[in-house]
C-alpha cells in the first residue's frame, strides 16, 4: 500500500543518513521509526476511506459508494467532514508503525 511505498521508497536516504550519522543500531533504528511515521502520515486517509467503505450497509448505499475509488473517497471526507476526520485512529497506527518501521531497518 502507501505506507510500503513510501517506507521502502527512502529507505535508500534512510541508509544514506545512517552512513553520515554513524552506524550504528540506535541510529538505524531512529531513522526507521521516521520513516515509519511519514508513511503513516500519507497512507492514514486512505485507510479510513477504505475503513468507511467497509461499514457502509448495503440500505445506505448511494451511487457514491456502489463504485468508490480512493481518491473520490478521500475527497468526500474531506469535504464533509474535514481534514481531521482523514487521521480519525491516527496515533495507534502512528506508533505501530513507526515504531514497526525502526524494527524492519
Amino acid at each position: 500500500g502507501v505506507w510500503h511505498a513510501i517506507y521502502f521508497g527512502s529507505m535508500g536516504k534512510q541508509k544514506e543518513a545512517s552512513a553520515r550519522f554513524g552506524q550504528n543500531k540506535f541510529t538505524d533504528f531512529l531513522l526507521g521509526c521516521v520513516g515509519g511515521a511519514v508513511g503513516s502520515v500519507f497512507s492514514s486517509p486512505f485507510d479510513v476511506a477504505k475503513s468507511r467503505l467497509q461499514n457502509v450497509s448495503t440500505q445506505h448505499m448511494t451511487l457514491f459508494h456502489r463504485n468508490p475509488w480512493a481518491l473520490q473517497s478521500v475527497y468526500q471526507i474531506y469535504n464533509t467532514e474535514g481534514v481531521l476526520a482523514l487521521y480519525r485512529g491516527f496515533l495507534p497506527k502512528l506508533l505501530r508503525l513507526g515504531l514497526g518501521g525502526g524494527l524492519l531497518i
